[in-house]
C-alpha cells in the first residue's frame, strides 16, 4: 500500500516514539491506511503480533473490517470480531472489537497475550473517546503494548488532551494543506 508523504512522515513519528502514540487528521485523509501499514511494519518484525482494534460503532467496524480483508492476503489475517453478540476470536491475530464488547472481553486476552510473551498492537479508532471510563480501563492493560490512536478530534471536551495519555501526537497537516497538496478533495 501506498502511502502519501504526510503519512510516511507520520508513521515515522510514531515509530520513533516506540510505536505508542496517536495520529491526528481530518475525516477522509487516510488514517486506516495508515494503521495498516504501521501493522504490517509490526508483522514484518515479530512473527506473532497480536492486533486489536477497538471502535465505537459497528459501521466503523465494518469499514475496518472491509479495508482488512482486501489488505490482507493471508487467511490468518482476516480479522475476527467481538460486539453485538458475535464473538468470532478462534485463531485470530487481528480482532476489531467494538468499545462496549471490549471492556469485558479485551482485558481478559490481553493479560493472556502478554503473559505469553506475544507483542501486541492496540489500535483505537476516534481515540477522542479515550478518556472515558470504558476506554480507560481497557487502555490501563495495555502499558507495555504498541498503541495507536486514531483521531480527528484530538481533545476531549473539558480541554483535556489526549497527549496526555499517548506518548505523542502526531499531527497530519491542515485540511487545507492536504487539498492543496492533492491528498484530499
Amino acid at each position: 500500500m501506498e502511502l502519501y508523504r504526510w503519512q510516511k512522515n507520520a508513521l515515522a513519528a510514531w515509530q520513533e516514539h516506540g510505536c505508542r502514540g496517536i495520529v491526528q487528521a481530518a475525516t477522509g485523509t487516510g488514517k486506516t491506511a495508515l494503521a495498516m501499514v504501521a501493522m504490517d511494519s509490526l508483522l514484518e518484525k515479530y512473527s506473532y503480533l497480536a492486533v486489536r482494534i477497538i471502535v465505537p460503532t459497528i459501521p466503523l467496524a465494518r469499514q475496518w473490517s472491509e479495508a482488512l480483508c482486501r489488505h490482507v492476503e493471508e487467511e490468518e489475517l482476516r480479522p475476527g470480531f467481538v460486539g453485538d453478540g458475535v464473538q468470532d476470536i478462534r485463531d485470530k491475530r487481528i480482532i476489531i472489537y467494538i468499545v462496549n464488547s471490549a471492556r469485558t472481553t479485551l482485558v481478559p486476552l490481553a493479560r493472556r497475550e502478554l503473559a505469553l510473551g506475544h507483542p501486541l498492537l492496540l489500535i483505537c479508532d476516534e481515540c477522542h473517546h479515550i478518556l472515558a471510563n470504558t476506554y480507560k480501563k481497557i487502555i490501563n492493560h495495555w502499558k507495555n503494548a504498541y498503541l495507536l490512536g486514531l483521531t480527528a478530534t484530538p481533545q476531549r471536551m473539558g480541554g483535556v488532551r489526549l497527549g496526555d495519555v499517548f506518548q505523542s501526537m502526531v499531527l497530519a497537516p491542515s485540511t487545507a494543506e492536504l487539498i492543496s497538496m492533492g491528498n484530499l478533495t
